[in-house]
């Protein structure tokens, strides 16, 4: 599959503080992170994905810009909103990221849950 990953930002939510930690620049894409990226979002295309779909009116899709770090931080506290209400809430890392799969530009939000022993806090200069 032809991925090739432009941009990737990373947010983390804290349970304790009911709060984002919004970064401030992109996440530099290291070998080893662009292929991690990129298999996460191999899995999207895969037979064994869960496959939904918004349709064109889904108000989601006004909150998506060109400037991915505007487009991030406005999804991710539409996301905290709803998140809020959870249960059981945990360390998240909330990663966007623009691609480009075979020339067509695309957006993807991931959520990663995150044990507490892996939480990267406090590591400004190296988040993963």
């Amino acid at each position: 599959m032809d991925i090739y990953i432009k941009e990737a930002i990373i947010h983390q939510f804290s349970p304790q503080s009911l709060d984002l930690q919004f970064s401030k620049e992109p996440l530099e894409l290291s070998p080893r992170i662009d292929e991690y990226l990129r298999k996460k979002i191999e899995k999207v295309y895969s037979e064994d994905a869960k496959k939904g779909a918004f349709d064109s009116e889904n108000p989601f899709f006004s909150h998506i810009q060109d400037d991915l770090m505007t487009s991030s931080r406005t999804i991710s506290q539409l996301w905290l909103e709803a998140f809020k209400e959870a249960e059981n809430q945990k360390m998240n890392d909330l990663i966007f990221v623009g691609f480009e799969k075979e020339g067509q530009s695309h957006f993807a939000f991931l959520r990663l849950v995150l044990r507490d022993s892996l939480t990267d806090l406090g590591q400004e200069e190296n988040r993963i």
